[in-house]
């Protein structure tokens, strides 16, 4: 028997509680024997693309803001920053993204941890093999597991506040 609960809080990241009971509840009757949870991942994917593409310039133009912000942040922690910066950076800069994306918290913080990521992942294959190369890349793994968890904790948050 599957996890319904459980699916419907993965779901539930994207879309309204209700709507996400009645389609965990719908993939547990239709897959309940197999292949139940790669269904609610696909469905979870399909609804984040689905809130992009609702409004994709502002989900751009925040992401976009939120990625400057970061890369903006990380040239002063590496400056002469310490782990304080490190950690409320990222978290200040997700909680501005989430409360400028309402209903769309968590797209918006994993579009932004994804932009991050690839970024730090360009900057490593093409970019120069120094010391501060290295520590950037940390700075924004860091950052993006920062997003991620501060959007799901934002699309938590305003789920039982409704």
């Amino acid at each position: 028997m599957p996890n319904i609960g459980l699916a419907e809080s993965v779901l539930s990241l994207f879309t309204q509680p209700d709507v996400a009971a009645s389609i965990a509840g719908d993939l547990a009757e239709e897959f309940a024997a197999k292949g139940f949870w790669p269904q609610v991942l696909r469905t979870a994917f399909a609804l984040f693309f689905q809130q992009m593409a609702s409004r994709p310039w502002r989900v751009a133009v925040l992401v976009l803001t939120g990625f400057v912000l970061t890369q903006i942040a990380t040239s002063g922690i590496l400056i002469g920053g310490g782990i304080t910066e490190s950690i409320a950076g990222p978290l200040l800069i997700a909680i501005l993204v989430g409360r400028l994306s309402r209903g769309k918290e968590m797209t918006a913080c994993a579009l932004l941890a994804l932009s991050s990521m690839l970024f730090s992942m360009w900057l490593g294959l093409f970019g120069p093999s120094a010391p501060l190369v290295w520590h950037f890349l940390q700075w924004n793994v860091l950052a993006s597991l920062m997003f991620v968890f501060c959007g799901a904790g934002m699309r938590l948050r305003t789920r039982l506040s409704a």
